[in-house]
């Protein structure tokens, strides 16, 4: 954007013209205080802003945990802005969190409980289905829950409550679950700090290895950008190019071996002066330079050992000044907390099911296909069960295998705690109450819980008393009870407002749906909020402010006001359990803070002669399932390919646009041939975490069979 001024009068415009392709563009609202920039998507459903309900919440559309405000109006998601936060995001977010919100209303909730029969499903009501999943509450043995990475803390913790914690599964395949494990370990080593974003701002060398930081982290991305607007040296090797290699000190397109051989290379001329153009040397040529490096890195592109190897390369860093940072991009928005949570992975529930020692089986929001590797194993192991329950928000290929599915609020609709990718705990709040009123998971459990005991006294009625018992059982969790307010916090005895003074026509809101007046607002009996207009919201903490105004300078979209502040609290410190104080530059160089690297997990890095190795890649813009759900980010969304380097579509004979089927392990797609010429040679490359490519999460051996036609 620039400015344009003639005598009292001032323009603004655009440099040049054509579409203004940047992940983060929604930005421009926030900051645009005369409404030239405007947010087409909340225009499509237009509220003025003072008249939309409000909370702080934690965006779930990746796992690095930016602060959000997402407003509502009539019991419907309009829009999502930034929440500041010093320590996250500060006053931006990209735009996957920013628009991909509509899957919360969109034609494929699940809103009422359903029964599968032998022929069709059935529809039941609340009480029927309460009934029935007493039922099942009241078993003791022969049953298991499976949780998830994209549930809240408290929904896994009152499955694994519910069920025992033998018969509790994290939600995570196999190989997820080890990725996790080996990236939470290298956590654990005592001269590593996990970065916040101004630490990523400061680096002065910053290594990427595997990882598309744009797509995976996000908001990581911009900060990687300020830190060489700074001065930061930046050296990426992947498997193919990145929104951020415009802008490296150097890159190289690696295969999977060699991003591994790379990383070895770089460990060996740590003490070498050698100054040849390959990469290694120059990354290791600016190690020894640096007093603040950052690592980042993921498990896309060569599974866990990349990680275990980049420790090990941060671990012969003997001559750097400062303390170095390491980024783990983990998978999902919960994957770190279910990982430090604990449990067994799918395939050994899976295994205890086809042993005929679990019959009944409880799934808390998760698609187990997935996650799912051998589907025909699957389909035989649930085929086995007396009885599925899912609970979920959204329509999936296991609810309609379910016996019973039981609808439960969205993440904007119930209270949760996140632990992002750098181990920060933060608290989501309930925006608004979806109408009719669908409960949390965790609600649905807890209650399932207590009716289980027979105990009024252990019910756990508000996710405050799901975490209390938490942090009792695991030591670990003690500092979230920093983010615990409790449900009777008042100031000047009032609660938050989600709604702003200047809220109009509270009580004709319900019209709709009935013509009587309704004076009193649903109350709130879990959190310091109240679902009203009235309220005291003035000298409250950061985590809890639930707008920014400034009525006077605002235009009717933008949020623009100086803000200041952090919240949630750092988790990875308690996982340094044999730290003896804060990690510092002198102890590292000494030595006297290293730990054992992870282990490394068995990845595909090689092929056989008639094969290619297929390598996952993120898209920013379709490989987060329930963002895509958005029309904004489907419009955005590429189809899928085969991407391929010119000589390896040469050598398997295929044309760009050529179809063609592609299989591996239990699965096949047929795809669309696309040539790149920075991909690495006999490597192909294709979306991570679509259905057409059978949400691939790891790289593994493909036979690829041409096709007749391209398509259209």
């Amino acid at each position: 954007m620039v400015a344009l001024a003639q005598r009292n009068r001032v323009y603004f415009g655009r440099h040049e013209e054509g579409i203004l392709e940047s992940p983060f563009a929604g930005n421009l609202v926030d900051i645009c205080p005369t409404g030239v920039f405007t947010d087409k998507t909340f225009k499509k459903h237009f509220t003025r802003k003072w008249d939309l309900e409000t909370a702080p919440s934690v965006c779930t559309q990746c796992s690095y945990g930016c602060h959000v405000l997402p407003a509502a109006r009539y019991n419907e998601l309009r829009r999502v802005t930034p929440h500041y936060n010093e320590a996250v995001n500060g006053y931006f977010i990209c735009d996957r969190g920013r628009f991909g919100y509509s899957y919360h209303s969109g034609p494929t909730r699940l809103r009422e409980p359903m029964r599968r029969t032998d022929t069709e499903r059935q529809s039941l009501t609340r009480q029927q289905a309460w009934q029935e999943l007493k039922q099942i509450a009241l078993t003791d043995t022969g049953i298991a829950g499976i949780g998830s990475p994209r549930a809240s803390l408290e929904t896994n913790y009152a499955l694994r409550k519910l069920v025992g914690t033998k018969n509790f599964s994290t939600g995570l395949a196999h190989l997820e679950q080890t990725t996790v494990q080996a990236g939470l370990k290298i956590y654990q080593q005592k001269g590593l700090q996990v970065p916040e974003l101004t630490d990523i701002e400061a680096a002065d060398v910053i290594v990427v290895f595997g990882c598309d930081v744009t797509a995976e982290l996000p908001r990581a991305d911009l900060a990687v950008r300020q830190a060489v607007r700074n001065g930061a040296k930046l050296f990426i090797a992947s498997v193919r190019l990145t929104a951020l290699d415009e802008i490296a000190t150097a890159r190289a397109s690696c295969d999977p071996a060699s991003l591994l051989e790379l990383v070895t290379a770089c460990r060996q001329k740590q003490t070498s002066k050698e100054t040849k153009d390959s990469l290694a040397p120059q990354i290791a040529a600016a190690l020894q330079q640096a007093k603040r490096p950052l690592f980042i890195t993921g498990p896309l592109q060569a599974g866990s050992a990349l990680g275990a190897s980049v420790a090990e390369l941060i671990d012969s860093l003997q001559t750097t000044e400062g303390v170095p940072s390491f980024l783990f991009a983990f998978a999902e928005a919960n994957s770190v907390g279910v990982g430090l949570l604990g449990g067994e992975t799918i395939e050994a529930i899976l295994e205890r099911i086809e042993a005929g020692e679990i019959q009944k089986l409880i799934v808390a929001e998760n698609d187990l296909f997935v996650r799912a590797l051998d589907r025909r194993r699957l389909l035989q192991a649930l085929e086995k069960l007396e009885t599925l329950i899912v609970l979920d928000h959204t329509e999936s290929e296991t609810i309609a295998h379910s016996d019973l599915a039981i609808p439960v609020a969205t993440q904007v609709e119930a209270t949760g705690l996140w632990v992002s990718a750098t181990g920060r705990a933060a608290r989501a709040y309930a925006v608004y109450r979806p109408e009719p009123w669908i409960p949390a998971a965790w609600q649905v459990l807890g209650e399932l819980g207590s009716t289980k005991t027979e105990s009024e006294t252990e019910a756990e009625t508000t996710p405050d008393d799901l975490l209390f018992q938490l942090a009792q059982g695991v030591t670990l969790f003690q500092p979230v009870l920093n983010l615990a307010h409790a449900k009777e916090w008042k100031e000047a005895g009032q609660k938050i407002p989600r709604l702003s003074a200047r809220a109009s026509g509270r009580t004709a809101l319900p019209v709709w749906k009935d013509i009587r007046q309704h004076p009193r607002p649903p109350q709130d009996t879990e959190t310091p909020f109240s679902f009203s207009m009235e309220g005291y919201s003035r000298g409250i903490s950061s985590d809890l402010i639930p707008r920014f105004w400034a009525p006077n300078w605002n235009s009717q979209e933008a949020i623009n006001k100086y803000q200041t502040g952090s919240s949630g609290v750092c988790l990875i410190g308690t996982l340094k359990t044999n730290a003896a104080g804060p990690v510092d530059a002198k102890s590292f160089r000494e030595g006297t803070a290293r730990a054992p690297v992870a282990e490394r997990i068995p990845c595909a890095t090689r092929r056989g002669s008639d094969q290619l190795l297929l390598v996952p890649v993120a898209e920013i813009f379709g490989s987060e399932r329930f963002s895509r759900l958005s029309p904004t980010i489907a419009e955005l969304t590429p189809n899928p390919y085969l991407e391929l380097h010119p000589q390896t579509a040469k050598r398997f004979k295929l044309t760009a646009g050529q179809l063609c089927k592609v299989s591996w392990d239990h699965a096949d797609a047929t795809l669309t041939v696309c040539m790149n010429e920075s991909l690495a040679p006999d490597v192909g490359a294709v979306p991570a975490g679509f259905a057409e490519t059978g949400y691939l999460q790891h790289p593994t051996g493909a036979k690829l069979t041409p096709l007749t036609g391209a398509k259209n």
